[in-house]
């Protein structure tokens, strides 16, 4: 059988991907088999059948610490992108989450956006997912987003005072914006998310000028009421 010819030949070493066996059979065709779920009980496919002419490929680890990220395929891997402090090409299965991935690459920097993470999946529709809310609402693993091999996940980072980068300021998007205008010390366009309250957006345009006529404010939605 399959795992007595393996335990004949030694097992895996500690450098085998066990992850990504592969049987050529004697007519070409391959047959994949992970051996480490079928180890752990996490998947019921049995190991594959062995016939005489067939041969065994049990390939070597990725070495992460190489430069060189080619030897993971495309359909193995997961982009990881934007503010994280290790950022780059993930080898990807199927037992990770995106928590798994984010410790990964050492986590969000200091200046990350971790609200509004961007989760791209090859044909779906993009996802958005806020870290902070996941966290406090007691990081519950069922509202983890779907990831899959192939997917990009940008983090992108936080909009710096207006003042000081005009071209960073403008990327930050519109509906996550708002806008305060007139007798402030600081009038612009500032980052707002639901935690915010009112003074919280007064504070960050530096308060009112002495000129402000605070019995007048004026507060304007996007849906003009």
């Amino acid at each position: 059988t399959f795992m007595d010819i393996l335990a004949n030949a030694g097992g895996p070493t500690r450098f085998a991907e066990a992850r990504r066996i592969r049987v050529i059979k004697a007519n070409g065709q391959v047959t994949r088999f992970d051996l480490t779920a079928f180890t752990e009980g996490l998947t019921s496919t049995a190991p594959p059948a062995i016939q005489s002419g067939d041969a065994i490929f049990v390939p070597e680890k990725t070495d992460m610490n190489e430069k060189s990220w080619l030897k993971v395929a495309p359909d193995q891997a997961v982009n990881v992108i934007g503010e994280v402090v290790r950022p780059g090409r993930i080898e990807w299965s199927d037992e990770m989450n995106l928590m798994d991935l984010l410790a990964h690459v050492g986590g969000p920097t200091l200046r990350a956006d971790t609200t509004r993470i961007k989760i791209a999946i090859d044909g779906q529709q993009m996802q958005v997912f806020d870290l902070d809310a996941f966290i406090q609402n007691g990081a519950p693993r069922s509202q983890l987003p779907h990831i899959q091999a192939g997917t990009i996940i940008r983090i992108h980072d936080l909009p710096q005072d207006p003042s000081d980068n005009k071209s960073q300021w403008v990327r930050q998007a519109s509906d996550a914006s708002i806008y305060v205008l007139g007798q402030v010390n600081a009038p612009g366009r500032y980052r707002f998310n639901n935690d915010m309250h009112f003074l919280d957006i007064l504070s960050a345009a530096d308060g009112p000028t002495k000129d402000a006529d605070l019995h007048n404010l004026r507060v304007t939605h996007r849906d003009k009421s």
